[in-house]
């Protein structure tokens, strides 16, 4: 086994520990139920509310995990210009996903700021969530090395 999960924790011994997919996908979740009820006002519809902002959390989710998983080991200064073309490409595709949302289930809503708008807040939001999934994956990362290696008792770590 590789020294480095596919997320960049370490174990000790050097094998992979698992991570927490239960814990990730409930955050996710939580942070989509989040939206739903912040963004209830600015949609005509609870059923257009929870599919775009389904549509806008997925696509976050993207965004952390190309961060993650795509550019993990790259150097920040390195790293930066490429997430932030990610993000922009990925921020554009969301908003003209929930546009597709409202046009099959609603049609051009008069309320809508704007594409520009909406990109800018989307994005907004993704840099913000990225930065908040990237902070739990260096805390995560940071107790795994810090944690004793857990084995059976009795018996000696494996080498």
């Amino acid at each position: 086994m590789s020294p480095e999960n596919s997320l960049g924790g370490h174990d000790r011994r050097g094998g992979s520990r698992a991570s927490c997919p239960r814990l990730a996908a409930l955050a996710w979740l939580a942070l989509w139920g989040l939206a739903v009820w912040l963004a209830r006002p600015f949609h005509p519809t609870l059923t257009i509310d929870v599919l775009a902002t389904l549509v806008l959390v997925a696509f976050y989710a993207l965004a952390a995990t190309v961060n993650q998983i795509g550019l993990a080991g790259r150097p920040l200064l390195a790293r930066l210009p490429l997430l932030l073309a990610a993000e922009v490409g990925l921020t554009a595709a969301a908003v003209e996903a929930i546009q597709g949302v409202y046009a099959l289930l609603w049609h051009p809503d008069p309320r809508r700021f704007g594409f520009w708008f909406n990109f800018a807040s989307d994005f907004a939001g993704m840099n913000l969530v990225v930065a908040m999934a990237a902070a739990a994956a260096w805390i995560t990362k940071r107790r795994a090395l810090r944690a004793p290696a857990r084995t059976a008792v009795g018996l000696p770590p494996r080498p």
